[in-house]
């Protein structure tokens, strides 16, 4: 059978399902300088950060329209990621 080449292919096991999620979950509100955590969803592919990232903690720099823009260091590199809110839990 022939290799699925998918987002989430050869990852699913740092992936599980969370269940059911709220729809408060993607409507929530992050204010620039609060701390965060990126924790990927799998129920929602918008917005969706790469998977090296997943479990990161950063702060927030402020709006991208519905989305969240992140800043945290990765090593010695400084690095802005625009992630969706329904990725990211406040710390």
């Amino acid at each position: 059978m022939k290799r699925s080449h998918g987002k989430y292919a050869g990852k699913s096991r740092n992936l599980k399902s969370k269940g059911r999620v709220a729809i408060t979950s993607q409507l929530r509100t992050f204010t620039p300088g609060e701390k965060v955590r990126i924790d990927i969803n799998p129920r929602f592919a918008s917005g969706l950060p790469h998977l090296r990232f997943n479990k990161r903690a950063g702060q927030v720099v402020g709006m991208q329209g519905h989305a969240v823009v992140i800043k945290f260091n990765d090593i010695n590199k400084e690095k802005i990621l625009v992630i969706s809110g329904a990725h990211l839990v406040k710390t």
